[in-house]
């Protein structure tokens, strides 16, 4: 019980985290907006000056953004590594178990006990998957953002430093476990298929 309320704390404190993230994510694309006005670009009704201190201050803002998610990462490691293992080890368990069941009276209330602590796993997966993945979507907006932007409006040496911008947003931030797995729908889909495989594969050699 202690560890399970240790989980659950642990896992809306990442969510906060990544959160925040996206936050700051969405107001990096705020500043892009207003360094690269189109109209004011058009026209040349800008400031230089203004627009190199917005530029440096976007890189700032991101190599921040980069550095909190690097943080994030490392403290949440451990905890999304238990969580991946354990929840895979619930399904394939929890998914025998359903496959044993004669679906008669007696075995009605285990079925459905079962069924629900397995809806919950998977509950639980959706929505770290969800967050990984909304956290990954807001790091490839900025990409986005930055190539639709009239970037090539601007003098010389500012189209430099807008390159050196979308350079840096090509590379992805995302949450990741053992620095090899990236939470994602596509992760939730991967492990929830190799959990069901391992769970008929015993079934199967239990007959």
């Amino acid at each position: 019980m202690l560890l399970a309320a240790i989980g659950v704390i642990n896992m809306g404190l990442s969510q906060l985290a990544i959160n925040h993230a996206c936050a700051m994510f969405r107001i990096l694309r705020i500043i892009l907006e207003n360094a690269f006005d189109e109209e004011r670009l058009s026209f040349r009704k800008y400031n230089e000056e203004e627009i190199t201190a917005t530029l440096y201050r976007f890189i700032h803002s991101h190599n921040r953004v980069i550095e909190f998610i690097k943080s994030m990462n490392t403290m949440c490691d451990l905890s999304y590594t238990i969580n991946i293992v354990f929840g895979m080890v619930i399904v394939i368990t929890d998914s025998i178990m359903m496959l044993q069941f004669n679906l008669d009276m007696a075995n009605l209330y285990k079925f459905f006990t079962t069924l629900f602590h397995l809806s919950s796993i998977l509950s639980i997966g959706i929505i770290q998957s969800h967050v990984g993945q909304n956290l990954m979507d807001h790091s490839t907006d900025i990409f986005q953002e930055t190539i639709t932007k009239p970037w090539y409006l601007l003098p010389p040496r500012l189209q430099k430093l807008s390159l050196l911008i979308m350079m840096r947003s090509m590379k992805k931030c995302s949450l990741t476990v053992s620095k090899l797995l990236t939470v994602s729908y596509e992760l939730f889909s991967k492990g929830l298929q190799t959990a069901v495989s391992y769970a008929m594969i015993f079934h199967s050699l239990e007959k």
